[in-house]
């Protein structure tokens, strides 16, 4: 490589650190291909470009793995000014595709079945690894009174998938 004069039996070249013989040819490949690797995923993540390492998911196979677990609702009243929240678990069924930008509405009901009021939020920062589990928060002020809200039901609206 350098055109140095090495030794007969030397499998390296003392001045530049070639490899020298078959053994070297084929380090050279393999270094080569782990370059050109390299560069693939490198360019695909600037581009943001699906490698086949990676499975692109639409936001509709997103929320279809994103189920609440429970969630439990809580009424408060500071003077004239009640609120209702909705905290509870969110799973991620999936077993490949991680999620963020999770947004989660709220539906409450009166003791008829009738729908009474309603929130949303998008879970801010919450990043939901495959096969795991979150908390989750829903806030918002009380459009009825206390005795009203007989039952709730907590679902995910949208959802993205997670680049990590």
């Amino acid at each position: 490589m350098c055109r140095e004069p090495v030794h007969a039996e030397a499998r390296r070249c003392h001045s530049c650190g070639h490899w020298l013989g078959a053994r070297g040819r084929l380090i050279s490949g393999l270094v080569i291909l782990a370059l050109v690797g390299f560069a693939y995923v490198l360019v695909g993540i600037m581009l943001d470009v699906p490698s086949p390492f990676h499975r692109k998911a639409s936001p509709a196979e997103v929320v279809e793995q994103l189920m609440v677990v429970d969630s439990s609702v809580r009424f408060t009243e500071q003077g004239e000014c009640a609120s209702v929240s909705t905290v509870g678990t969110l799973r991620n069924e999936s077993a490949d595709v991680a999620a963020e930008d999770i947004y989660v509405e709220v539906r409450y009901f009166d003791a008829d079945g009738a729908l009474i009021d309603a929130e949303g939020a998008e879970q801010y920062g919450l990043v939901l690894l495959p096969v795991s589990e979150a908390a989750f928060s829903v806030r918002g002020r009380a459009s009825s009174e206390q005795s009203d809200y007989a039952s709730h039901r907590a679902t995910v609206v949208s959802a993205e998938q997670a680049r990590f």
